[in-house]
C-alpha cells in the first residue's frame, strides 16, 4: 500500500500489470504511432460498443477535435452547461464559437433539458455539449429526440461517465450522441497519465478527427517517406507508452466501478439518515459509475459554512473538492450574470465532492464519516 499524505477526492490506481505493460512498451519498436495505440483503440471500441475510436493526448484535445470535426464556423452558437470543467467552453472560445450557458437540473446536476428545448425554439444552435455530470447519465432518449427534431449535433462529454449505463446499456453514449469524448486523467476511472479519446459511429466525423489529430497530414501509401497536408492542425497524438497503461487500466474498469459503487452505497447508508444531506442520484435507468460523489449539504439549515468544512477536513489530511466553480463566474466570461442561473448558484453554494476511488480503504471511509459526525455534531 502506497503512502499518501492526504486522502484526495480521487486518485489513480496502479498495479503490477500496468507497470509490466508500460515497461514492455519501452522495448517496442515505436514509442508513438505504434501497435499499442491500435490495440488500445480496438479495446475502447469493444468496451463502448462503437464503430470508431481515436485516442488523443487528453480530454481537452478530444473536445477541441470533436468541435472541429463538426465543421462549425466562426460565431456558430453552442449550448453548454456552466456546471462542468472549463475545458469545454474554452474550446468553444478558441474556435470563435458563441457559448450559451443553460442552467442545470437541481436533482441530476446535468443540463436542464426543458430549458435547452425552450432555448432551441427561440434561436438556431449548431451543437450541444452535454456533460454526464459525476458519472450520472443525462436523459439520452430525450436528447436524441431533441437532436433529430431540431437537427442539432450533440457531443457527449462522457469524461465523468466511463462505465455508466443508461437503461442498462453500456454503449448508450455513442448510440445517442454524434461524438463522445473521454478523459484518462489520473482522477478518472482509468488513466493513461494524461490522455483521452473520441468515440463515434460516424465514419465521416472519425475520418476528419483522425486527419486533424496529426497536423492534417496524409501519408502516401506507395511512398512511405512522402506525405501531403490537407488541413492546418496541430499534434494531438497520444504515445504508445500511455496506451500501454490504458490497455491494462481498461481491462479492470468494470471492477473499479463496482468497488466505487460499493463505497457510494456505504456513503448513502450514512447520509440518507439525515434530511440535510442529498446524495447522488442512482437507479435502474441511470446507472452511476461515480467518478464523483457530489454531496449537497443544506449549510444554512445546519448553520455551518462550506469553507469551514473544507478547512476542517484538510487539517485532518483529507482534501475535499468543489465540482465545479460555474464557468460564468470566471473573469473571461464576466458578461454572464449569476442570477440567470439560480439552480447552479444554489448547488454551487452547497455542494462538495468527497473521496471516492477504488483503493479507498474501510478505515479511510470510516474516518471520513467520523469527521462528518464531528463537524456537524451528528450522532
Amino acid at each position: 500500500m502506497k503512502y499518501y499524505k492526504y486522502i484526495n477526492y480521487s486518485r489513480q490506481s496502479i498495479n503490477s500489470s500496468d507497470i509490466k505493460n508500460v515497461s514492455q512498451s519501452l522495448r517496442d519498436e515505436f514509442l508513438t504511432q505504434g501497435n499499442k495505440i491500435i490495440k488500445f483503440e480496438t479495446n475502447l471500441r469493444n468496451f463502448f460498443k462503437c464503430k470508431y475510436s481515436l485516442a488523443v493526448s487528453n480530454g481537452t484535445a478530444a473536445l477541441f477535435l470533436s468541435l472541429k470535426a463538426l465543421n462549425l464556423k466562426k460565431n456558430d452558437s453552442i449550448i453548454i452547461s456552466p456546471f462542468t470543467f472549463v475545458a469545454a467552453v474554452n474550446c468553444c472560445k478558441l474556435l470563435n464559437l458563441k457559448e450559451k450557458f443553460i442552467d442545470i437540473d437541481p436533482l441530476t446536476l446535468n443540463i436542464d433539458l426543458n430549458l435547452v428545448e425552450k432555448e432551441i425554439k427561440k434561436k438556431k444552435y449548431k451543437a450541444i455539449i452535454v456533460t454526464d455530470y459525476g458519472g450520472l447519465p443525462a436523459d439520452w432518449e430525450r436528447l436524441n429526440f431533441i437532436r433529430k427534431k431540431y437537427n442539432i449535433s450533440i457531443i457527449n462529454d462522457n469524461c465523468h461517465s466511463l462505465g455508466s449505463m443508461y437503461k442498462n446499456n453500456l454503449g448508450y453514449a455513442t448510440k445517442y450522441a454524434d461524438l463522445v469524448v473521454q478523459s484518462f486523467h489520473p482522477v478518472k476511472t482509468i488513466t493513461t497519465g494524461e490522455g483521452g479519446c473520441i468515440l463515434t459511429n460516424n465514419k465521416k466525423i472519425y475520418t476528419k478527427a483522425k486527419l486533424l489529430r496529426s497536423h492534417g497530414i496524409v501519408k502516401n501509401k506507395r511512398k512511405y517517406w512522402d506525405y501531403d497536408v490537407l488541413e492546418s492542425s496541430l499534434n494531438f497524438r497520444i504515445s504508445d507508452i500511455q496506451c500501454a497503461l490504458g490497455i491494462t487500466q481498461l481491462s479492470r474498469a468494470k471492477n473499479k466501478i463496482l468497488k466505487k459503487r460499493s463505497i457510494a452505497k456505504k456513503y448513502d447508508n450514512f447520509f440518507k439518515k439525515y434530511n440535510f444531506f442529498r446524495t447522488p442520484l442512482n437507479n435502474k435507468k441511470f446507472y452511476n459509475s461515480y467518478h464523483l460523489y457530489p454531496l449537497v449539504i443544506d449549510f444554512d439549515k445546519l448553520k455551518k459554512k462550506k469553507d469551514d468544512l473544507i478547512y476542517f477536513f484538510y487539517k485532518n489530511k483529507i482534501r475535499l473538492q468543489v465540482h465545479y466553480v460555474p464557468s460564468y463566474r470566471f473573469t473571461i466570461f464576466k458578461k454572464w450574470k449569476s442570477q440567470n442561473f439560480p439552480n447552479c448558484e444554489k448547488i454551487f453554494k452547497n455542494i462538495i465532492s468527497i473521496p471516492i476511488f477504488d483503493e479507498l480503504t474501510n478505515s479511510e471511509l470510516k474516518k471520513i464519516i467520523r469527521l462528518f459526525k464531528k463537524f456537524f455534531y451528528l450522532k
